[in-house]
């Protein structure tokens, strides 16, 4: 997107152009906010997504999440997009209020508190606190889907269901999701068993 790094001064061409040409511009016109027939996809669902875009053999538990994701339109938290790399940069997610804001703190928190992605911990709430403030369209409660049990097991509880006393996976217990709200944000979660 820019010039040749050995000339006097390095400018933007094609669409970075004129992206710079129109100036500062608020976040929102620059990514697109998550529609309501798109979904956010944690870390473990974009890698088996990219080893399969890849040509990489999958295993039982990558192949069951590209089942998972299969026509639907899938976005990224800056989270996941660093993480794993996966799809381009527009498919990221913005949020609606910065990181270090007292109610996104708040969020992170309550996930760090409830010991949410227990395995990796932070990377993973970050990703689960960035699908909570995701910048969406109006009327949209963003959509997360995770294939970690270690995130969905723990949001399950959040929201009131104790997974030990559902008689059966979360998954299976609630195959089209569940609603959790913290700090006053909802999110409905798509948990996909490995």
């Amino acid at each position: 997107l820019l010039n040749a790094p050995n000339s006097p001064r390095a400018t933007p061409v094609g669409a970075a152009a004129e992206l710079a040409a129109a100036g500062p511009r608020p976040l929102r016109e620059v990514f697109n906010p998550l529609a309501a027939d798109e979904v956010i996809v944690d870390a473990n669902i974009a890698i088996a997504l990219e080893h399969e875009t890849k040509g990489m053999t999958l295993n039982a538990a990558e192949s069951a999440f590209v089942a998972a994701a299969r026509d639907t339109k899938l976005r990224v938290t800056e989270q996941g997009f660093s993480e794993t790399g996966f799809g381009a940069r527009n498919a990221v997610v913005p949020i609606s209020t910065g990181r270090d804001s007292p109610e996104y703190q708040a969020v992170l928190w309550a996930l760090e508190a409830a010991n949410v992605g227990k395995k990796k911990g932070s990377a993973d709430r970050n990703i689960v606190a960035d699908a909570f403030f995701a910048a969406a369209q109006p009327g949209v409660v963003p959509t997360f889907m995770t294939g970690d049990a270690g995130i969905y097991n723990k949001l399950a509880q959040l929201a009131g269901h104790n997974p030990a006393k559902l008689g059966m996976r979360v998954d299976q217990k609630f195959p089209e999701g569940f609603v959790v709200e913290l700090g006053g944000r909802k999110l409905r979660v798509l948990p996909k068993h490995q």
